[in-house]
């Protein structure tokens, strides 16, 4: 599943998400056990014509040993609820808008290799 912060200063905004998610009980319990792994990662952004706008950071997260559809589907409920509950705290916190957060699922093979691969 891969996480993208739209809004100013995502490269901060990204870094603290990644932070909550660790904290999250049961993202927490399963990067202990090596079942997820949370990379933060930079990437190309290009605008809606295809030109390249610079890089953005995005989170990844890797299920690594959660095979089963109910512990893929627990994955992303932690997820969402984590987001949810960030981006809640963000907002008391701090004030204004907090950033939109955009998800995206994916089985790409490649993009296990964020960190030098699998």
């Amino acid at each position: 599943m891969r996480l993208r912060l739209s809004g100013p200063d995502t490269d901060r905004e990204t870094a603290a998400l990644r932070a909550w998610l660790e904290r999250e009980q049961l993202l927490e319990q399963w990067t202990r056990q090596g079942a997820v792994r949370i990379e933060m990662r930079t990437v190309p952004v290009e605008d809606g014509d295809g030109h390249p706008m610079g890089d953005a950071n995005e989170l990844l997260i890797v299920a690594l040993g959660l095979l089963a559809q109910p512990a893929l589907a627990d994955l992303y409920d932690a997820v969402k609820r984590g987001v949810r509950t960030w981006s809640e705290n963000r907002h008391q916190v701090e004030g204004g808008t907090p950033p939109q957060v955009i998800d995206e699922w994916t089985d790409d093979a490649s993009d296990s290799d964020a960190e030098g691969g699998e």
